[in-house]
């Protein structure tokens, strides 16, 4: 397992395959909401055409340290 370190307001971004199409989602667990944020978003394959429709979006989580811990 990696570890990664952020001081206060700064922000780590991760981008995971998707594949939602095939009924798979990336979870996480937080244990304490007070020490981090974590936003997620979707990127779609690009261009979009005819031969991806239907591919599954990668998943971006952006996680913010909000305070000090670990």
């Amino acid at each position: 397992m990696d570890t990664v370190n952020l001081k206060k307001g700064k922000t780590f971004v991760l981008e995971l395959k998707g594949l939602a199409s095939a009924g798979f989602m990336w979870q996480y667990t937080v244990d304490n909401k007070d020490l981090v944020s974590i936003k997620v978003d979707y990127k779609l394959p690009e261009p979009l055409s005819p031969k991806n429709m239907g591919a599954s979006a990668n998943e971006i989580f952006t996680i913010t340290a909000l305070q000090k811990g670990e």
